[in-house]
């Protein structure tokens, strides 16, 4: 197959959709299929992987917030369909919409992906929230009107995304990359929890972006609840780090919190393996790839119960729930699994198990058949409007 990827951020991408986009590229590379991807430029962009073509067009960020916007090219995506099978499109901005009008036009398939949640967006604008979903819910409408199908990274976000479209939805994980051993990051891993302990016996983190919509504040609350032979580490940039910085100074949390700064993905493996408990205090997430690779490196995942989030159906039975307006609910799922070592080494096994179900390479698979379907479904419907004899 000959798939083109057209998203506003790849290389390097940001969050879930720009992570699970790389990936699933990576894993149709390896099936043999040829990749072509145009996304918005980057002042440090990383390298894209061996087999893929990359155009860049210009990209506006505006101020610290995540999301950023591709300038819809005509030329480069009349250029990027003309070789084209099929089309995937990750975010949904201007530039996904006019390659999606484009491809409907050429009689090529377009599938988009459910990656941006309206509640990640309307948490920035609570004062005039109601208006700011209504832009967005008929934004999606106008997008899906363009599409075949939609992929959406778990039944949760399926089922939203089947609020906004009439077109098919198929829910496939973003998937990650599962752990192979390595015997160093083992033994740094070691060293690392030790010293991130000193007196205490548990090691507790979490890792991702610090910003409004992730509540990152409710991990400081959280700390008063935590087991006093517990140590909380964070992980992760935004533009509330300094804010919460100041706020442990001030409530004298320094013994029971600290804050890492921006880890790269060998850090990250290394905290994981050095961690006994993830937590996910999100309100917003269709899926949470952090928590599924925490999961997959053996940490129980501890997770806020929101109607907004995916998390807590995502991580089932497999996971610790608390109720985020009830926070001694979480001191009590930590005093259980502490004090209770097959408990908790029960825990640890349903978490890789059920991590172990995200693996992108069984994912991928899922993933070609669906390309695959409507590239067929197409060419049927061009071969029956040619006449016969």
């Amino acid at each position: 197959m000959r798939i083109a990827i057209v998203a506003d951020d790849l290389y390097p991408g940001f969050g879930g959709q720009a992570v699970g986009t790389e990936r699933w590229i990576r894993g149709l590379i390896s099936q043999g299929h040829e990749i072509r991807v145009l996304a918005g430029e980057d002042k440090s962009p990383s390298v894209a992987p061996q087999g893929v073509k990359l155009c860049r067009v210009p990209a506006w960020q505006p101020g610290d917030v995540q999301t950023r916007f591709a300038w819809p090219s005509y030329p480069e995506i009349d250029k990027l369909l003309t070789w084209a099978d099929i089309v995937y499109v990750p975010t949904p901005t201007f530039l996904p919409l006019l390659t999606c009008r484009i491809a409907k036009l050429r009689q090529i398939p377009v599938i988009v992906g459910f990656h941006t949640q309206i509640e990640s967006a309307t948490w920035h604008f609570q004062q005039i929230e109601p208006l700011v979903a209504a832009v967005l819910k008929t934004w999606y409408r106008m997008l899906h009107k363009n599409c075949d199908a939609i992929i959406a990274p778990s039944p949760f976000a399926a089922r939203w995304a089947s609020r906004l479209s009439d077109v098919p939805v198929y829910a496939i994980s973003c998937g990650i990359d599962w752990p192979k051993f390595d015997e160093s990051l083992q033994h740094e891993a070691k060293q690392l929890r030790e010293k991130l302990l000193a007196e205490k016996k548990y090691l507790l983190c979490y890792v991702g972006r610090l910003a409004p919509e992730k509540r990152p504040q409710d991990l400081l609350k959280l700390a008063h609840y935590l087991p006093e032979d517990s140590y909380l580490a964070v992980a992760g940039k935004g533009p509330m780090l300094e804010e919460l910085q100041e706020e442990v100074k001030e409530k004298k949390l320094s013994k029971s919190i600290s804050f890492l700064g921006y880890i790269n993905e060998r850090e990250k493996a290394k905290l994981f393996l050095a961690s006994d408990v993830f937590i996910m205090p999100s309100p917003t997430e269709l899926l949470s790839i952090a928590t599924l690779e925490a999961m997959a490196h053996g940490c129980v995942p501890l997770v806020a119960d929101y109607p907004s989030s995916a998390v807590t159906e995502v991580v089932g039975e497999a996971g610790l729930v608390y109720q985020a307006d009830q926070l001694e609910t979480a001191r009590q799922a930590l005093n259980k699994l502490f004090k209770d070592e097959g408990y908790f080494q029960e825990m640890q096994q349903r978490a890789r198990a059920l991590a172990k179900t995200h693996d992108i390479e069984q994912l991928v698979r899922d993933i070609e058949r669906i390309f695959q379907h409507y590239i067929e479904h197409y060419q049927h419907k061009h071969d029956a409007k040619i006449p016969k004899g």
